[in-house]
């Protein structure tokens, strides 16, 4: 974990110094999710040596007993559906998906719905690309905008924030789409259509927006990450009661 860490901020730490403010494809990204699989799998096959009794229901469950292959860890690292913005994964979920076990050795009709994260990733693309220039965070040092009136500067102030947000929720939903394609996210337990393909997710847009619970606007963004903080970093540190 601190080797990963450590590592991962000195990638953050270089492009924030030395590229702050420019568009650059980097391994920042990919890193992060390298960075959650590496643990977690770390984690999981230390949990595979352990009683059962010492462990929480959720830790027995994703317990991994054998070291995978290099070459099955490689398919984890860069399996194609979360290898960029993720989702991440677990690796005994990738096993089982892999080897069609467990819920996986069903088939499931996915098509619809990866269709429609598709369809959702398009227009929030297209929203940034129609109205994210006109909507610049460049404009808020100049004179011009510093002249205008408060109501006008908080308004701009807020679209423009919403304006990222919508960068994030378009490459978000791309990674929703390529998992509920695979058939990764699928919940055979779900009562209602978009949490039936929303068991692994990189973000969930109503909720997100809609929700007065601020706990599940947390959750609702990054979903996969929020995941991985809670059951490698929080429960890891603190003992649950």
């Amino acid at each position: 974990m601190l080797v990963c860490m450590s590592y991962l901020l000195a990638v953050h730490a270089n492009i924030y110094f030395n590229h702050f403010g420019n568009w650059r494809v980097d391994i920042s990204a990919p890193l992060m999710m390298a960075l959650c699989k590496f643990t977690s799998l770390a984690y999981c096959y230390q949990d595979g040596g352990k009683k059962k009794e010492e462990l929480l229901p959720r830790e027995q469950e994703k317990a991994v007993e054998e070291l995978p292959s290099f070459f099955k860890f490689m398919s984890y690292t860069f399996f194609y559906v979360t290898a960029v913005v993720g989702p991440f994964i677990e690796y005994k979920d990738f096993d089982d998906f892999i080897n069609r076990k467990g819920q996986f050795a069903k088939k499931y009709k996915t098509f619809g719905a990866s269709f429609l994260f598709l369809l959702s990733a398009f227009a929030f693309t297209a929203v940034l690309s129609i109205w994210g220039p006109t909507f610049a965070p460049d404009y808020m040092i100049t004179e011009e905008y510093a002249n205008r009136s408060i109501w006008y500067r908080l308004l701009y102030f807020n679209i423009m924030l919403n304006m990222i947000k919508v960068k994030y929720y378009a490459g978000f939903m791309f990674g929703n789409a390529n998992i509920t394609a695979a058939g990764l996210s699928y919940d055979e337990n779900a009562t209602n259509f978009f949490d039936r393909y929303s068991k692994i997710s990189c973000v969930k847009p109503i909720t997100n927006e809609m929700s007065t619970n601020f706990k599940e606007k947390i959750e609702s963004w990054n979903c996969s990450a929020q995941s991985w903080l809670r059951n490698y970093i929080y429960l890891r540190m603190c003992t649950p009661e």
